[in-house]
């Protein structure tokens, strides 16, 4: 069963408020959160970890494709974790390894249960997330 956790982004102070810090003491963070307060923006857990061992949440920008062996493929993927309709990765943007260049996103959406090889999950690297690290959400 996964376990369900629960991380807020502070707009105020662009914090990221995860683990020890949310306590007692934040309950007000919670229910302003969960009441659509624009002040936290709310993120939850998605039950994987990278390959280094972070949990991976909603918001997260991860890369794959950099470290497999597949011989196949020549793009690394950069992609920010969705949760709703289900667990996805909506692509950022590519890398291409052949060609030592950036190309642009065509929107595609891997959905988590879709993966065509095994244990892709696996080769998932959480680079940033969509607040902090905006940098990433369209480089080109």
């Amino acid at each position: 069963m996964r376990e369900i956790k629960f991380r807020f982004f502070d707009n105020h102070r662009s914090k990221m408020i995860i683990g020890d810090d949310l306590d007692i003491t934040n309950c007000n963070v919670i229910s302003q959160c969960l009441s659509s307060d624009e002040d936290y923006i709310c993120m939850q857990f998605t039950g994987l970890k990278d390959k280094n061992n972070i949990e991976i949440f909603e918001g997260d920008i991860v890369k794959w494709g950099h470290a497999n062996t597949y011989s196949s493929e020549s793009f690394h993927r950069i992609a920010e974790v969705e949760l709703f309709p289900s667990l996805q990765f909506r692509i950022l943007w590519y890398f291409d390894t052949h060609k030592n260049c950036k190309k642009e996103t065509d929107g595609h959406i891997f959905e988590f249960g879709r993966f065509s090889y095994k244990d892709t999950d696996k080769h998932l690297e959480v680079i940033g997330n969509i607040y902090q690290n905006k940098e990433l959400l369209n480089e080109s």
